[in-house]
């Protein structure tokens, strides 16, 4: 069931701030922010839908942004205190922080996750919601991303990435060497621009 204690904390100029914020570091890093627009409501839903099992675990968010796809997590019924979200700009961060109590906001590369997440006591994460530009990333960058919380995957957990892109926005090399199978999930044309959301888990051995 959905958290219905939890109020996020928001003012009637959010969705313009949101954006100001994403624009201006946007224009400062084009290929570390996906996108100068805010996840539409549809995009974020979309995302939260890959979540079966909210009460399965601890999930991660990585690149929460200023926050949309991290209250459709919420939402769907994840408790607050299951969710980690990594945002590395410092800005982020902060609005992240002030808006979501409770959750866990992670400051860092996500390169890194491996050390903060055994420092956390985190064992097992149920699944992963990616809002991370990785069509801007060559496969090794990927790679050292994944590698840091693959291990951890449960066996029924999937990866959630949204993509611009109509290809596959995880390189082949990655995907092998990971042994991940991939399926797009949804199309989701009511986002500007239009996204594909597409699920990874690692491959069923018969």
């Amino acid at each position: 069931m959905p958290d219905t204690a939890f109020k996020p904390v928001t003012d009637s100029s959010s969705t313009m701030t949101d954006a100001l914020i994403l624009l201006r570091n946007w224009l400062r890093s084009p290929r570390k922010v996906a996108t100068a627009v805010p996840s539409s409501p549809f995009l974020a839903k979309a995302m939260a839908a890959t979540i079966a099992d909210p009460d399965a675990g601890f999930f991660l968010e990585l690149g929460g942004g200023t926050g949309s796809i991290t209250r459709a997590a919420l939402d769907a019924g994840v408790p607050r205190e299951k969710l980690l979200v990594v945002e590395a700009n410092e800005e982020m961060a902060r609005v992240l922080k002030r808006r979501f109590p409770g959750i866990h906001v992670l400051e860092q590369d996500a390169r890194l996750l491996d050390r903060t997440l055994s420092d956390l006591g985190v064992q097992r994460l149920a699944g992963v919601l990616s809002s991370l530009p990785m069509l801007n990333m060559d496969g090794a960058t990927q790679l050292a991303i994944l590698q840091a919380f693959a291990p951890l995957l449960a066996p029924a957990g999937h990866l959630a990435q949204y993509t611009y892109g109509w290809r596959c926005p995880l390189d082949e090399t990655v995907l092998q060497t990971l042994q991940w199978e991939r399926k797009r999930q949804a199309f989701v044309l009511a986002n500007i621009p239009p996204a594909h959301v597409w699920t990874f888990r690692p491959q069923t051995r018969d």
